[in-house]
């Protein structure tokens, strides 16, 4: 089931663990089945895809993950359809790896250098943390004598009984070029290792080698591997980008595309002729990675394959949200180029989204009361139409406009206090957060506009307190209201000395 922009592999999957696992949290609520097993997984950890070279090749493409609760080890076969990911479980009525030893806490997994899997077993009788334990664990653990012995942890090695284990690599010593024929091993430690220390060498005698391998459309692994060690020497060129581009494996096409984006604009805009080519590619992920990439390359010709493109898979899983993440900063030009005759309302609906003006106030955690959170909701509406033009998005305050407000005393304090701004304004000289601003313009009072309301102003209030990590309580509408009649018979705007005297 679709969440968000994932998909699930597998969820709530039926478990066989190889013993009764009473020893978890909610044992007593429904969790265990009559037989006294876990039903499904409630501490997933430690996944790894097997990228080894010493199981049979049917296990490539082979997840694992740990389920410490349970005891065991589960296997998942990893397919993949039209750019898409689906998993299931090729055993039946039985895991890959399962323990009558109830303080078998299997939790993290790891493709090892000869091939095999490496296990980290915890070997811990408690697994739950203390301070979350419900009675009923308590008393379980405490009947099991649970709390002995912490300090047993194992690690195994999972190798597969038809073949021996592989060659240990001989890395140590070696120059970054030797180390590039690594790039293409069948062994994923051996190419990510590889990878990582030519990258952590700097060393640009290795760019030939490279390149001749980023061009070697024979080994795709190799290929998408070099590409990367260019990007992160700093190496990318166009000639290695375009010869991947016309790579027969998809996912060596996918990284090429990917990776163009980091490419000089005038070295990018020679590649359009390619991607155009590719455009109409047979495989998904090819065509969903130019609707994610486009966005961020030079020029209308980009935008307009990037319309060709949703014209076509508008429908498919994920592209409009890929074309709207790439588009960042583009999606007024976009919305131009696409026209009135595109009328996709998803798409549509997410351009207005992007183009909607709004504060930075979402990165921060949002109001956990619902009361609270709808509030702040109109408050933010209310501070960009009228706030933020001299405050800023981000709450950071505009140079000569007004002085910031995230992290501000002055908002952050009494809520009377920020009331009194609010109803009657202020003038500088003022003092925020140890710095001094002197805006030349007055912050106006909204005591005698019509068009604001006690509890619009509350509104404006509360989203002030909370947002950008202030972090503060809601402002009620008869907060402003007792304010108000406090400040009937003032005319002028407050001074910072005047208004911490009369709000404290």
């Amino acid at each position: 089931k679709p969440t968000g922009n994932s998909v699930n592999i597998s969820y709530r999957d039926k478990l066989f663990p190889a013993r009764v696992t009473p020893g978890v949290n909610r044992g007593g609520e429904g969790d265990l089945d009559e037989n006294g097993h876990l039903k499904a997984a409630t501490a997933a950890c430690g996944p790894v895809v097997y990228r080894g070279d010493q199981f049979p090749p049917e296990f490539r493409d082979t997840a694992f993950f740990c389920e410490p609760s349970a005891n065991l080890v589960r296997m998942l076969r990893v397919t993949e359809s039209d750019g898409l990911l689906a998993g299931e479980t090729p055993l039946t009525g039985r895991e890959f790896l399962a323990s009558t030893d109830e303080r078998f806490r299997p939790v993290n997994l790891f493709t090892a250098p000869d091939g095999s899997l490496i296990l980290i077993d915890l070997y811990h009788g408690i697994v739950q943390h203390k301070a979350y334990l419900t009675p009923y664990l308590k008393e379980h653990i405490a009947r099991r004598n649970l709390e002995s012995d912490p300090q047993l942890g194992r690690i195994y090695r999972i190798k597969h009984r038809g073949g021996p284990l592989k060659e240990t690599p001989r890395m140590l010593g070696k120059s970054a070029t030797e180390l590039v024929p690594f790039l293409a091993h069948a062994n994923g430690w051996w190419r990510d290792t590889a990878q990582q220390r030519i990258i952590d060498s700097g060393d640009l005698s290795a760019v030939p080698a490279l390149g001749t391998m980023a061009t070697d459309n024979t080994k795709p692994l190799g290929q998408i591997h070099a590409l990367w060690t260019l990007e992160g020497l700093g190496a990318l060129n166009a000639k290695v980008i375009a010869a991947a581009l016309d790579s027969e494996d998809p996912y060596a096409v996918e990284t090429a595309i990917r990776l163009a984006e980091f490419l000089p604009a005038s070295d990018a805009a020679a590649l359009m002729s390619a991607l155009e080519k590719i455009s109409d590619h047979p495989h998904a992920a090819v065509r969903r990675q130019l609707a994610a990439s486009l966005g961020r390359l030079p020029g209308d010709e980009a935008l307009m394959l990037l319309k060709r493109i949703l014209t076509r898979d508008i429908n498919q899983p994920f592209f409009r949200e890929a074309a709207i993440h790439g588009l960042a900063g583009r999606e007024a030009r976009f919305r131009q180029i696409i026209g009135s005759d595109f009328d996709d309302a998803k798409l549509n609906g997410y351009l207005d989204e992007c183009l909607r003006p709004k504060t930075t106030a979402a990165a921060y955690p949002p109001p956990r009361n619902k009361e609270h959170l709808a509030s702040f909701e109109r408050g933010e509406a209310l501070f960009v139409k009228n706030c933020m033009a001299c405050h800023g998005a981000d709450g950071g305050g505009l140079e000569l406009l007004g002085p910031p407000l995230a992290g501000s005393e002055w908002v952050t304090g009494t809520p009377k206090r920020l009331a009194a701004i609010l109803l009657q304004g202020m003038m500088g000289p003022i003092r925020v957060a140890g710095k001094d601003y002197n805006p030349p313009t007055v912050m106006p009072g909204l005591k005698q506009n019509p068009d604001f309301s006690d509890s619009a102003l509350a509104d404006i209030a509360t989203f002030t307190r909370h947002a950008w990590g202030n972090a503060k309580d809601a402002v009620k509408a008869a907060t402003l209201s007792e304010v108000r009649k406090e400040l009937a018979d003032r005319d002028t705007v407050f001074t910072s000395g005047e208004l911490e005297k009369a709000y404290p």
